[in-house]
C-alpha cells in the first residue's frame, strides 16, 4: 500500500476536505468527472486509465511481498507518469497533499501533425503513414525514429543522427535530422564458422561493393543465409565512428540436417502436406542436398535436388535433380518422372539479381486419362533464367514493390531419345507497385501475366504424342480465376499457344485487423496451334479479401468467368461464379 501515518481513513477525509477548500476538487464534481481511488492514498480524477494488476501493485504495493509492501508517494508518481504517457495521458497532473496522491489524467493526445528538419530533398516524410490520428505515445516515438532511420539508411545514409520529440499541448511529433555523408559498401568481413571457408557467405550477398549503402540489401542477404537453412539465424550490425561505419556480420550456427513438416489448404486440392529432409552444409564448401516428399488430391510428388559448389565463393555450381510425380487434374491423370543435371550461376547487380540454369532431361510420361502419350520416354534440353529485382525478393512475404520476369525453354529433337520434335517458348513477367509510395503501404497495384507456345514438327500428333504439361489449360487460381481448374479449353485439349494478363488493385493497411479488400480481372487467349491465337477472348472480373494472419497469408477471391466470342471454334465455358479460398498463397 501506499505509505500514510497511523490516522488512516480520518487522514484521508481530513486531505479530501483540504483539497476541497482549496478548490481541487469541487470543480471536478461541479463538472461531473469521475473520481474513484485506485488504493488507499492514490485517487483518479477523470476516466479509468485501465491499469493492470502488475501495474497497480507497482503504484499502490503488494501485502504480500516483503520488500514491496508500501510505495512512497513520489515512487507512485514517478510509476503511474509513466503508464499514463504509455496511454497517450501526456498532460497528467499530479498534486499532493497530506499522503495523497490526486492524479488529475487529463485527456489523451493524439498525433494531429508529423514534421521534420533536415530531410528535405531525402524523402517526403508524408509519405510514412501510421503516425497522425494515433495516441502520442513513448512508443510512438520509438516507432518514428526508427521509420526515419530506415528511411535514410535505405537511400545511402549508413549513419544519421535522429532525434524525436512530441508535444503532448499541440499533438505535434517532430524529427530533427542530421542525415551525415552518403557512404559505399566495402568489404565486410565474414564471420568466422567452424568447418566451412568464410567465402561461402559471399555467394548470398545481395549488395554491391562500391555502391551506396541500403540497409535492405544487408538484411536480405540475411535472409537469403536463413532460407537456404545455412544458419539458424544471420544478421548484421551497422556500427557508427569518427571513420564512418562499421558492418559486421553475426551468423549462429545450427545442425545442417533439419526435417520440416508442413500442412496447408486451399479449394483446389483441398488439404496439402510436405514433409522435407535438407542437409544445407555439406563439407567446406557447403554444398547442399534436400528430399521432399508432398501430396494433394491433384497431386503426389517425390523429389530431391542438390547444389554442388567447385569452390567456396563461386557462385557457379551443378543442380543434379529428379522428381516422380502422379498428377490428377481435370483434364488428364499421369505419371511423370524427370531426371537432369545441369550447371546454374548467380548473380547480383545493382537493384536486381540473375539466376541462370540448364541443362540435359531425361523424362518419362505415361497419360493414365486424357489425351496424350503412353510411357513415352526422351531427352530434352531445358534452359531457365529467372531476373528479379532486389524489392520484389526483399518484400516476398508481403508482396508490394518490385519485378521479376522468366524465361523458360525445352526442347528435344527426333533421333536423339526422342519420336518427335518440339520446342517450348514460355515468358512470365510480374511487377508490383506501392501507389505512392507511402509505408505502410495504402494501396498495391499488381500486373502478372505470360506468354507461351509450343511448336511441334508434326502438328497431327500434337494431342497424342504431346503430353499435356506441354500444352496450356486455363482456369484456376493462378490465371483464370473465374474459371475452375484448367476448365478451358473445355473439350481437354489443350491450347498451344497462350497468352495471360492478370490485373489486381489492394488496399494496404487501411481496415481494422489488416483485413484487405481487393479487385481484380484476368484476362487470356489461347491458339490450338504454335504461334497463334484464336480470336476469342476470356476474362473474369471478381474481387476478394487477403489477410496477413500472424500464422500466414490467407487470400479469398470470388469471380466470374466471362467470354468475349469472336469466331473461334473453341467451345466457351459457361458463365459461372467462382469461389477461392487459399491459405500461403500471394498474387
Amino acid at each position: 500500500m501506499v505509505k500514510e501515518d497511523a490516522m488512516g481513513s480520518a487522514a484521508r477525509r481530513g486531505a479530501a476536505a483540504a483539497l476541497a477548500a482549496l478548490g481541487l476538487l469541487a470543480p471536478v464534481g461541479a463538472a461531473g468527472r469521475a473520481v474513484h481511488d485506485l488504493c488507499p492514498g492514490v485517487r483518479f480524477v477523470g476516466a479509468d486509465p485501465g491499469l493492470n494488476e502488475v501495474e497497480k501493485r507497482l503504484v499502490c504495493g503488494d501485502p504480500d511481498s516483503e520488500g514491496w509492501k508500501r510505495v512512497s508517494l513520489p515512487q507512485a508518481k514517478g510509476f503511474l507518469r509513466a503508464f499514463l504517457q504509455r496511454r497517450g495521458y501526456g498532460l497528467a497532473t499530479f498534486q499532493s497533499e497530506d499522503r495523497l496522491l490526486v492524479v488529475d489524467i487529463g485527456t489523451p493526445t493524439v498525433v494531429g501533425k508529423f514534421t521534420g528538419s533536415g530531410i528535405d530533398g531525402i524523402f517526403d516524410l508524408g509519405k510514412r503513414s501510421g503516425f497522425v490520428g494515433n495516441l502520442l505515445t513513448p512508443a510512438l516515438l520509438d516507432k518514428a525514429q526508427k521509420a526515419v532511420l530506415w528511411e535514410l539508411q535505405s537511400r545511402g545514409y549508413a549513419c544519421p543522427r535522429v532525434a524525436v520529440t512530441g508535444d503532448a499541448r499541440t499533438g505535434e511529433v517532430h524529427v530533427d535530422v542530421d542525415p551525415g555523408g552518403i557512404y559505399r559498401f566495402s568489404e565486410i568481413p565474414p564471420a568466422p564458422i567452424p568447418g566451412i571457408d568464410p567465402a561461402v557467405l559471399d555467394r548470398f550477398r545481395a549488395f554491391v561493393y562500391g555502391k551506396p549503402f541500403d540497409i535492405r540489401l544487408l538484411s536480405l542477404t540475411a535472409e537469403r543465409l536463413k532460407q537456404e537453412e545455412l544458419f539458424m539465424n544471420a544478421a548484421y550490425e551497422v556500427a557508427c565512428g569518427t571513420d564512418g561505419p562499421r558492418v559486421t556480420q553475426h551468423v549462429v550456427s545450427a545442425p545442417p540436417r533439419l526435417v520440416t513438416i508442413g500442412v496447408g489448404a486451399d479449394t483446389e486440392g483441398l488439404v496439402r502436406g510436405r514433409a522435407r529432409f535438407q542437409h544445407s552444409r555439406i563439407g567446406y564448401r557447403a554444398s547442399s542436398a534436400e528430399l521432399e516428399l508432398s501430396a494433394s488430391r491433384l497431386e503426389q510428388a517425390l523429389s530431391g535436388s542438390m547444389r554442388v559448389y567447385l569452390r567456396p565463393a563461386d557462385r557457379l555450381h551443378l543442380v543434379p535433380a529428379a522428381f516422380l510425380r502422379r498428377e490428377d487434374d481435370a483434364p488428364y491423370s499421369a505419371a511423370h518422372a524427370q531426371a537432369s543435371l545441369g550447371p546454374a550461376w548467380t548473380r547480383d547487380f545493382s537493384g536486381f539479381s540473375l539466376e541462370l540454369r540448364g541443362g540435359p532431361a531425361v523424362e518419362y510420361f505415361n497419360t493414365l486419362t486424357g489425351l496424350g502419350p503412353s510411357r513415352a520416354r526422351w531427352l530434352g534440353l531445358q534452359t531457365r533464367a529467372l531476373a528479379r529485382s532486389h524489392e520484389h525478393e526483399y518484400y516476398q512475404r508481403d508482396p508490394r514493390q518490385g519485378w521479376s520476369f522468366t524465361l523458360e525453354t525445352a526442347s528435344r529433337l527426333a533421333g536423339a531419345y526422342s519420336s518427335i520434335s518440339v520446342h517450348r517458348l514460355r515468358l512470365g513477367a510480374e511487377a508490383l507497385w506501392n501507389l505512392g509510395r507511402f509505408d505502410p503501404a495504402v494501396a498495391i497495384f499488381a500486373a502478372r501475366g505470360f506468354l507461351t507456345t509450343t511448336w511441334i514438327a508434326q502438328p497431327a500428333a500434337a494431342f497424342t504424342r504431346l503430353p499435356p504439361s506441354d500444352r496450356t489449360f486455363f482456369g484456376g487460381e493462378a490465371d483464370l480465376r473465374g474459371l475452375g481448374r484448367k476448365q478451358l479449353p473445355g473439350d481437354r485439349t489443350g491450347f498451344l499457344t497462350a497468352v495471360y494478363d492478370g490485373l489486381e488493385l489492394r488496399a494496404g493497411e487501411l481496415l481494422p485487423y489488416n483485413f484487405q479488400p481487393l479487385a481484380f480481372i484476368d484476362a487470356a487467349m489461347g491458339g490450338v496451334r504454335d504461334f497463334h491465337l484464336d480470336p476469342d477472348v476470356y476474362y473474369s472480373p471478381g474481387c476478394g479479401l487477403r489477410w496477413p494472419s500472424p500464422v500466414g497469408t490467407f487470400r479469398l477471391t470470388l469471380a466470374r468467368g466471362l467470354a468475349w466470342r469472336r469466331g473461334s471454334l473453341t467451345a466457351p465455358p459457361t458463365p459461372r461464379w467462382q469461389f477461392f479460398l487459399g491459405y500461403g498463397k500471394e498474387f
